[in-house]
């Protein structure tokens, strides 16, 4: 499931089916914003100059600052989601990352280069790439594509590290990262002589046993003839 987080200004979960809308949103704001503040400013500069009514005068500074400050903010929350695109990465997924300090880690898996990337937020049509029409083509369920892809970069280096363990135990040596544990040599002392010899004479007891029992058996065959 695709889900980037959720916008409390929106009120509402952003994921795979409004992400796009999601990213124009901001898109627009910034440049609207942007208009606002650059449009405004002679207007501003005019109202301060001259005997400019109070009320009109503060509207004004209210308005530039207001338009401004958003600006800023949204240009930056922009730009940020800009590169979230471009890498294949949700604001999820950037905040565990740092969360678990993996900032060394390799890329996404769900990266499939820099079109792929843009056609999974804004859709398969560049035409409609700035306008709310033409949403991205699948579910947000499967990623079909991106899965074989971080497949094919897995398996070579699954079958390299099987090969080097494989030619390690065949070797003896332990270059493939998996030590190979050598079994401790017994050494053989007085008590383990003693212990042979016990054995022995019980060997020895036992045969005595043996024939002592044929001898009951042979005695008790006679008696019954």
């Amino acid at each position: 499931l695709k889900m980037d987080h959720h916008c409390p200004w929106i009120y509402n979960c952003v994921g795979f089916g409004n992400h796009k809308y999601f990213f124009l949103l901001l898109l627009y704001s910034a440049a609207a914003c942007h208009m606002i503040t650059w449009t405004m400013l002679e207007s501003v500069k005019a109202a301060v100059e001259s005997t400019t009514p109070f009320p009109t005068m503060f509207c004004l500074l209210f308005g530039e600052t207001l338009a401004a400050f958003i600006g800023i903010l949204v240009t930056t929350f922009f730009a940020f989601h800009v590169w979230l695109m471009l890498n294949a990465m949700t604001t999820i997924e950037f905040c565990e990352k740092n969360t678990k300090n993996t900032s060394g880690a390799s890329r996404s898996l769900y990266d499939r280069g820099l079109g792929g990337n843009i056609r999974a937020v804004l859709g398969d049509n560049p035409l409609c790439w700035l306008f709310p029409l033409c949403p991205p083509s699948g579910d947000g369920l499967d990623y079909l594509e991106a899965d074989l892809r971080a497949r094919r970069d897995l398996e070579p280096d699954r079958g390299r590290a099987r090969r080097k363990h494989r030619q390690s135990a065949v070797d003896g040596s332990c270059d493939a990262g998996y030590p190979m544990v050598q079994a401790p040599v017994r050494s053989y002392g007085a008590s383990d002589d003693l212990y042979g010899e016990k054995r022995r004479n019980y060997g020895a007891s036992g045969e005595l046993y043996s024939e002592k029992r044929r001898t009951i058996r042979e005695q008790k065959a006679w008696a019954l003839c």
